[in-house]
């Protein structure tokens, strides 16, 4: 339970500065407007963006880590401590059982299954949040025409052209999102 507990720790941390947070943007809208207006560098989407994503985390950290906790005190046993080195015996061993073995129960399934996939939706999630943005939008741009220049292909506003030979040219219309 002590290994599991981090998590949890960490949420209802995360959760008070979350709570607070928001509690402050809905308190002082105003003044975070003005404040937004005279800095060029911040802007209105950055902050709710980042208030969501927070907001996400305070309503699946502490939830999760529950129940991965409950999971494990009910489905392994506790073996009390007897020394370090009947903790560390077989440190190293790796089991491999079948498939037939481990899928048999429907819970293992789904602790399993949720181990794979949890941090692969998470990473999702955080691009989501992030890969989106005005100015990360701006860098794959970027990084687009240098991809495009290296190619010998040139692009303008909404089209490529070849910078080949004038005969047998390509223009593909792309269009951008501005």
């Amino acid at each position: 339970v002590l290994v599991y507990m981090w998590p949890i720790v960490t949420g209802l941390i995360s959760a008070g500065y979350c709570t607070m947070t928001i509690w402050n943007f809905y308190k002082t809208g105003r003044q975070l407007r003005e404040v937004l207006s005279i800095h060029a560098g911040l802007n209105s989407s950055r902050y709710i963006r980042l208030m969501a994503l927070a907001s996400m985390e305070l309503f699946a950290t502490i939830p999760l880590a529950s129940w991965v906790i409950w999971i494990n005190s009910h489905e392994s046993p506790v073996f009390p401590w007897k020394s370090w080195a009947d903790t560390h015996s077989g440190f190293g061993r790796v089991d491999v059982y079948p498939k037939v073995i481990w899928s048999s129960t429907s819970l293992f399934i789904m602790t399993t299954e949720l181990q794979r996939w949890l941090t692969i939706s998470c990473a999702f999630v955080f691009f989501v949040f992030f890969g989106f943005a005005d100015e990360a939008r701006k860098h794959y741009r970027q990084a687009y025409t240098s991809v495009a220049s290296r190619l010998g292909v040139t692009t303008t506003s909404g089209s490529l052209e070849s910078t080949g030979s004038s005969k047998g040219g390509v223009a593909v219309r792309v269009s951008t999102y501005n």
